[in-house]
């Protein structure tokens, strides 16, 4: 099973959840990360969750949002 990281929190200011997913994702090599380009903050970086994010997603890839939002 592949598995893919939303890391948008990542393009966000560096807090605890950030240093935490930055040293797991370190542990594991094999996750996909996956992105918009740049920062979005806000309504447009939930809008890429529901919008785009879907349309990088394959069929059997498991997503996981470690920042609590992501496509209904």
């Amino acid at each position: 099973m592949n598995v893919i990281c939303n890391t948008r929190i990542l393009n966000a200011n560096l807090t605890g959840v950030q240093r935490v997913l930055m040293e797991l994702l370190k542990l594991m090599p094999e996750v996909e990360q996956i992105k918009p380009e740049g920062r979005v903050p806000g309504p447009v970086g939930h809008l890429w969750d529901q919008l785009v994010l879907p349309t990088k997603l394959g069929r059997g890839q498991l997503l996981w949002s470690p920042s609590n939002t992501g496509p209904l």
